[in-house]
This record gives structure tokens, C-alpha cells and sequence, in this order.
């Protein structure tokens, strides 16, 4: 957020947001202090086929962090033939 907070010579600094979680969150710290007070937050809802194909990657994605087999692939791995064994 910090790269928003330098932007000289703009009229609004937004910063748009595609979760609704992730919105709570940066309003949350916003009205905390913690983020500048001269950036505003929107949501932007994708549509829900894309929804669920970022939920599957995000939870493919911690499996792989905690160290986790990940045995199931997204649509876009079987696409360009990178499965994971």
C-alpha cells in the first residue's frame, strides 16, 4: 500500500479488491491507524467460476506451503500440461 501512499499529483488513491474479506481487513486497519488515511478501499466482485477457481488455487497453494502432497491440479495445470505428479 505504501507505493499508493508516495503517488504524487493524483486526485483518489484506490486500491480495489476483489474479496470481500480483504476489504474488512484493510477498512479495519484503516480506521486503526495502520494504513494511510488517504487511500480508499473498493470491492470489485469477479465472477463466480474464477471465485472458485482462486479458493482451489489459494488452497492448492497452502497445502504446498505446509508441505503437504498435493495431489489435485486446477483446470489451467491440465490445460498447459504442467500437472503435478
Amino acid at each position: 500500500m505504501l507505493f499508493l501512499h508516495m503517488a504524487v499529483g493524483v486526485t483518489q488513491k484506490l486500491m480495489i479488491l476483489t474479496e470481500l474479506d480483504m476489504l474488512e481487513l484493510c477498512e479495519k486497519e484503516k480506521t486503526n491507524g495502520r494504513t494511510p488515511s488517504d487511500i480508499a478501499f473498493r470491492h470489485a466482485p469477479i465472477p463466480e467460476d474464477l471465485q472458485a477457481r482462486l479458493i482451489k488455487a489459494r488452497e492448492i497453494a497452502s497445502k504446498e506451503m505446509t508441505g503437504e502432497k498435493v495431489i489435485d491440479v486446477i483446470a489451467d495445470e491440465l490445460l498447459v500440461g504442467n500437472e503435478k505428479p
